[in-house]
């Protein structure tokens, strides 16, 4: 999932940074972003969709209930669907449990919008790191990347940046 992240990356020419506008990638790519409120427990609902129909084309629906973290990664995670899975199913619903196609999605999703080289830039440049301490700094890798606090704290894990004692300190 993550060199896949890296490729597409790559192909759009997006850089280490931030990705700007996550919609506007799916607009080029040909991938129509739908939202609708869904609910707020996702225990119960989902998170967001994706759809292949034969004349329409992919489709992604996001559920608006979320916070604006979490539907942006959505949208980055129904497009790894798109990508990667359109071929064997014309449909994949996000619910909370994982298959191996959610949690290559997710994992995408993640270095898509967070990429591991780029975060370990932006802490060098900051002159914080490589291993983080302070709840300040993923607040403000957060909010450069612009991706929940949450989905922050799992990169920052995934990228050994992050202590597990203090990733647990922190989700406090």
């Amino acid at each position: 999932a993550r060199r896949k992240a890296e490729e597409v990356r790559a192909h759009l020419r997006l850089g280490l940074g931030p990705v700007g506008d996550v919609d506007r990638l799916c607009d080029l790519l040909g991938i129509t972003v739908l939202r609708a409120q869904l609910g707020d427990d996702l225990r119960e609902t989902i998170s967001g969709a994706f759809f292949n129909h034969r004349k329409v084309g992919f489709s992604s629906l996001v559920n608006l209930d979320m916070m604006p973290g979490r539907r942006r990664f959505t949208v980055a995670h129904e497009l790894a669907h798109a990508l990667f899975h359109s071929d064997k199913e014309p449909y994949v619903l996000s619910f909370a449990t994982k298959d191996p196609r959610e949690r290559f999605a997710d994992a995408f999703a993640g270095e898509f919008l967070m990429p591991t080289e780029g975060v370990r830039r932006v802490m060098e440049e900051q002159g914080f790191g490589p291993k983080i301490s302070d709840p300040a700094d993923v607040i403000h890798l957060q909010r450069f990347y612009k991706v929940s606090y949450a989905t922050a704290l799992v990169r920052l894990r995934q990228a050994r940046s992050l202590k597990p004692a203090d990733y647990d300190r922190f989700k406090q």
